[in-house]
């Protein structure tokens, strides 16, 4: 069998401890001779890197250690991140490679950056109609009221 590019949550699960990232801005700024703000777009979508710190018991930390030497050499490969959308899959490579884990409690802790060419929410398909939904919802404090009595359809 093939050992796969992808993150091998089906062997490892989802043992993100934690993870902070860096977002490009899609824009830059710069000062008028008057003083005003001069905005100028540069990309349509940020790129991001995530901090990672991916905790792995003893007994699996071989799997991880195949899988690292799997994409050792820049490959991309799917990992699904927790984002503000929930848990979402993003297209990765290693920035900094997790060539060194520290051992405590028959744990492995893998910490590495990993790079994407775009954050992706979990709202990148959304209509507008969903994305209205959700906002309604969200600044709502009981969402669970305005579901039931003013979203519910009608019979």
């Amino acid at each position: 069998m093939a050992i796969p590019v992808d993150f091998p949550h089906d062997k490892l699960g989802y043992l993100l401890v934690g993870k902070q990232r860096e977002l490009m801005q899609n824009y830059d700024t710069s000062e008028n001779f008057d003083g005003r703000m001069l905005t100028r777009g540069v990309r349509d979508s940020s790129t991001v890197y995530f901090d990672v710190s991916i905790k792995v018991p003893q007994a699996y930390s071989i799997i991880m250690t195949i899988w690292l030497d799997r994409v050792k050499n820049g490959e991309e490969f799917k990992i699904t991140l927790k984002t503000e959308g929930g848990m979402v899959e993003h297209t990765c490579r290693w920035q900094q490679m997790p060539l060194a884990p520290s051992e405590g409690d028959n744990f492995y802790t893998y910490s590495g950056v990993l790079y994407s060419d775009q954050l992706k929410t979990g709202l990148e398909d959304a209509t507008e109609d969903e994305i209205d939904l959700i906002w309604n919802l969200g600044k709502d404090i009981n969402p669970l009221d305005r579901a039931v009595n003013e979203e519910w359809p009608s019979q």
